[in-house]
């Protein structure tokens, strides 16, 4: 697969089934009276927490909930640039066509990291929150 800005892209390919939602904290609307309210749930976390983009019944890609969170804003953060710098690169360009098929795999690739990134994300607001309860 071509750079990226200098850097390899071995990003890994879809497979078939893969979720195209990203997983988020758990919220709840409660009504008081006649207003809603926002109600924010603290739920523990497990030690150890599959990534979303791979639904299977034994997770091979988790995340450490319990590293420490400069490790997993690093991690974070390299596949949130990996998917910004290939999409400003297509940006970039002057012509590009392809098919809509290659399109679709194409946008596909780009999920993996992306959502990657927003768990990784998701594990550092969660550990953020309770260390302020």
């Amino acid at each position: 697969m071509a750079a990226v800005r200098g850097r390899p892209s071995g990003l890994p390919e879809l497979g078939p089934g893969s979720p195209t939602c990203v997983q988020l904290s758990p919220i709840r609307l409660a009504t008081i009276g006649d207003s809603l309210t926002l109600l924010t749930e603290v739920v523990p976390m497990n030690r150890y927490m599959p990534l979303t983009g791979h639904d299977c019944t034994v997770p091979a890609l988790i995340i450490d909930t319990q590293a420490p969170l400069d490790v997993l804003h690093d991690a974070a953060a390299h596949r949130i640039r990996a998917v910004t710098q290939l999409l400003e690169n297509l940006a970039f360009r002057e012509q590009l066509s392809s098919d809509a098929v290659v399109l679709s795999d194409f946008a596909h690739l780009l999920a993996i990291p992306l959502r990657d990134g927003c768990d990784l994300l998701d594990v550092i607001s969660r550990r953020l929150n309770a260390d302020l309860s």
